[in-house]
């Protein structure tokens, strides 16, 4: 009878598909009501990332629209570093499964991305998970891969590295990035660039 107690406790403590589905909707109402504010949304990006570390619900925030939430969070004008950091983490969870990849990113937020790195090179937190997250999206994508290097992301590397020499956590993330992003042919870019000079000019 005790262990049968403890089972219904541990029932009644547990997170299920309604409870996330409940805290969504909550999640939801607080971004539209508030989408300006840096401190709520900031405690959002932390909810959805807590969330997102457990992977059976993965499927269930991004039918949630978690990733709008994220892209309405980050694109407040100079966000604190906690929420790039929160929000990069829970991207880079969600796409740890190549199912999920394709929902969960927008060229405008990859921008985003690439700009909050370069913006805060000095904050450890934002390089790893960003990277992480950016390297999960470009495998296998040649599109992605030529644009994040449109981006200037491989110049921004050459920093990181100099800047990190000591942190081989940063290294790490920094070099499985940088291959994702030049596995892909150099002539399809060098095409791509030739038909942007036609354009241009």
């Amino acid at each position: 009878q005790q262990q049968q107690q403890q089972q219904q406790q541990q029932q009644f403590h547990h997170l299920n598909e309604a409870k996330i589905q409940q805290i969504m909707t909550l999640i939801s109402q607080m971004s539209n009501n508030h989408p300006n504010s840096l401190l709520i949304q900031t405690s959002i990006c932390k909810c959805l990332l807590n969330l997102s570390s457990h992977q059976q619900f993965h499927t269930q925030l991004i039918n949630n629209n978690a990733v709008n939430l994220i892209i309405i969070a980050v694109s407040n004008p100079q966000p604190p570093t906690e929420l790039y950091s929160y929000a990069w983490h829970c991207l880079a969870n969600l796409s740890s499964k190549q199912l999920n990849r394709s929902n969960l990113y927008t060229l405008e937020l990859l921008r985003i991305v690439v700009i909050s790195m370069q913006y805060h090179l000095t904050e450890t937190n934002i390089q790893i998970q960003a990277s992480k997250f950016l390297a999960y999206i470009a495998h296998n994508e040649k599109d992605i891969q030529i644009f994040l290097r449109r981006q200037c992301i491989l110049k921004h590397y050459t920093n990181v590295l100099q800047t990190y020499l000591r942190i081989e956590s940063v290294q790490e993330m920094a070099l499985k990035c940088i291959a994702e992003i030049v596995s892909s042919e150099e002539e399809e870019e060098d095409d791509d660039d030739e038909d942007e000079d036609n354009n241009n000019n």
